[in-house]
C-alpha cells in the first residue's frame, strides 16, 4: 500500500511503503493506523457473528437485507433467502449475485475494516485541514485509491476524519475514479460493537439514505 502525506496544494511526500497490514495498523504516528485502532478493526474477525439488517433509500423505494456473517470462517448467510455461501468463493449463479450485494452491504457497514484487511489494493493520499461535505466540520481529508479489478475497478473513496478524534463524520464515493462525486454521505450514530465501531446512519442530501437495525456480535 502506498502512502501519502498532502502538505499542500501541490507538495507531496513519500512517506513509506507498507507491505505488511499489521505494520500500518501498529505504527501510532501513522494516520491510517490510528484510523484503524480508533474503529477496532482487529477486533471484527474476533467476533463470532455479526448480524444486521441494511437498510437503503432510493428515490422510488426502500430496500433492505438481512444479514449474517462469520468472520472467523468468512460464511455468510443471507437471512432473507435462507443461503449460506463463503465470502468471496460463490459456488452458483445465486452465491454469486449474494456475494456481489454483499461486499456493497458490508463496505457501507464496515469500511475501515475492508481498509484493514486488504493493504495492497489501494493507495492514500492525505490532505490536512479540509472542510467535510454536508456538515461542514473541520476533517483531515483520506482519499483512498483503488486499484484495477474487483467489482468496480479503480473506485476512489474520500473520508473526512476528524482530526481529534479520528472517527469518519463523512465520505464521498467516486465511481471509477470519476471526477464528480457518486455519493455523497455522513457518518453517524457510530456506535461500539464488541470493541469496533458501527456508523448506523449515512445520510446526504438527496433522497438516498442508508442505514443499519438489528444489529448483533456474538
Amino acid at each position: 500500500m502506498e502512502f501519502i502525506l498532502n502538505i499542500g496544494p501541490k507538495v507531496f511526500l513519500s512517506l513509506f511503503l507498507l507491505s505488511v497490514l499489521s505494520s500500518c495498523a501498529t505504527q501510532k504516528t501513522n494516520p491510517l493506523g490510528l484510523l484503524f485502532d480508533h474503529h477496532g478493526v482487529a477486533h471484527v474477525q474476533e467476533a463470532d457473528s455479526i448480524q444486521f439488517t441494511f437498510h437503503v433509500q432510493k428515490p422510488d423505494k426502500v430496500v433492505q437485507r438481512r444479514w449474517k456473517w462469520f468472520p472467523k470462517t468468512n460464511r455468510v448467510h443471507n437471512l432473507d433467502e435462507d443461503v449460506s455461501f463463503m465470502l468471496n468463493a460463490p459456488t452458483s449463479e445465486k452465491e454469486v449475485s449474494l456475494n456481489k450485494i454483499f461486499t456493497n452491504d458490508s463496505y457501507w457497514l464496515l469500511f475501515p475494516f475492508q481498509l484493514f484487511q486488504n493493504p495492497h489494493s489501494y493507495s492514500v493520499e492525505i490532505t490536512r485541514d479540509v472542510k467535510s461535505p454536508i456538515r461542514d466540520l473541520k476533517s483531515d481529508k483520506f482519499t483512498i485509491m483503488y486499484n484495477g479489478g474487483g467489482y468496480t475497478p479503480n473506485d476512489i473513496y474520500e473520508l473526512f476524519v476528524d482530526p481529534q478524534s479520528n472517527e469518519v463524520v463523512a465520505w464521498i464515493y467516486r465511481k471509477g475514479g470519476a471526477k464528480e462525486a457518486t455519493k455523497i454521505t455522513t457518518w453517524e450514530k457510530t456506535t461500539s460493537f464488541k470493541g469496533f465501531l458501527i456508523a448506523q446512519e449515512h445520510n446526504s442530501k438527496t433522497p438516498f439514505r442508508v442505514w443499519f437495525s438489528d444489529i448483533d456480535v456474538h
